[in-house]
C-alpha cells in the first residue's frame, strides 16, 4: 500500500479538478450529514502509474450559505485502494 502526500494548495487543487493533470476522479460517495459536518470518500486514479488512492472530504455550511471545505485547512493522505468484487449470500422466507 502506498501514500502520497498532499500540500494544501495541491489538495486544492485536487479538489477542484486544476493543475494536477495526473490524477482523474473516478468516483465519489454521496455526502453523508453529521450534524454540522458533511463528508464523502472520493477515489481518483493517477494516470502516471495506473493506480487508485481514496482520500476524505469534509465540509461545513449549507447549500444556502458558503460551504467551507476541509482542504482550505491543509494538506492530506491519499492511501491506494484496490476495487474488490464481494458476493453476499442471503436466506429468505418464501411463501409455497
Amino acid at each position: 500500500m502506498s501514500k502520497i502526500e498532499l500540500t494544501q494548495e495541491q489538495f486544492r487543487d485536487l479538489v477542484r479538478e486544476e493543475a494536477l493533470n495526473d490524477f482523474e476522479q473516478v468516483e465519489s460517495s454521496d455526502w453523508e450529514v453529521d450534524y454540522k459536518w458533511q463528508h464523502c470518500e472520493v477515489i481518483v486514479k493517477q494516470l502516471s502509474t495506473g493506480k487508485f488512492f481514496s482520500y476524505p472530504l469534509f465540509r461545513s455550511g449549507s447549500p444556502y450559505s458558503d460551504y467551507y471545505y476541509s482542504y482550505e485547512d491543509g494538506g492530506v493522505t491519499l492511501t491506494e485502494v484496490q476495487k474488490i468484487k464481494r458476493v453476499i449470500e442471503t436466506e429468505e422466507w418464501v411463501v409455497v
